[in-house]
């Protein structure tokens, strides 16, 4: 039986170290390990085959530990509390968008992976409420806080 090979950067759980990168895994030594390997792990494989170039010769690639590093993040303190799980999605410069619809609402983080800060954008649908934007510093669990429950203040479960 032939398996498919793809690659995606882990991290340890230990509390000293828990945000450097292990190793690179396949996702079959993954699941192996123990590792769940759900819809957002599986999109952050897809991002980590981008190279440089891959928009019509233009587009940097995403940072490899960043990738790992926002994986890490998304598992640890966002979709343990079972909130919908975001599309992930890569922009030119090498950062990473992350979105959600819920509701009438379309909310976005555009992820920095080198300096691990986000900016939230709620856009309203339907024009009743003005756009939304605030700087998220996403190494502080303060502002995961805040994400999740703003999140769920806006109709996610």
């Amino acid at each position: 039986m032939t398996t498919e090979i793809e690659t995606v950067n882990a991290h340890s759980t230990g509390r000293e170290d828990r945000l450097k990168p292990l190793s690179v895994f396949t996702i079959g030594e993954l699941v192996s390990a123990g590792f769940e390997v759900d819809a957002v792990t599986k999109q952050v494989v897809e991002l980590a085959r981008l190279t440089d170039g891959w928009l019509d010769g233009e587009g940097v690639a995403p940072d490899a530990d960043g990738l790992a590093w926002l994986n890490f993040s998304l598992h640890t303190r966002h979709l343990n509390l079972g909130l919908p799980l975001p599309n992930l999605y890569p922009s030119q410069d090498g950062s990473i968008g992350c979105e959600w619809s819920i509701s009438n609402y379309e909310c976005e983080i555009e992820v920095d992976l080198k300096r691990h800060i986000g900016i939230w954008t709620v856009v309203d649908m339907e024009g009743v409420t003005p756009t939304e934007e605030r700087e998220l510093d996403l190494d502080d669990a303060d502002s995961w806080q805040w994400l999740n429950g703003r999140l769920q203040s806006l109709g996610a479960a």
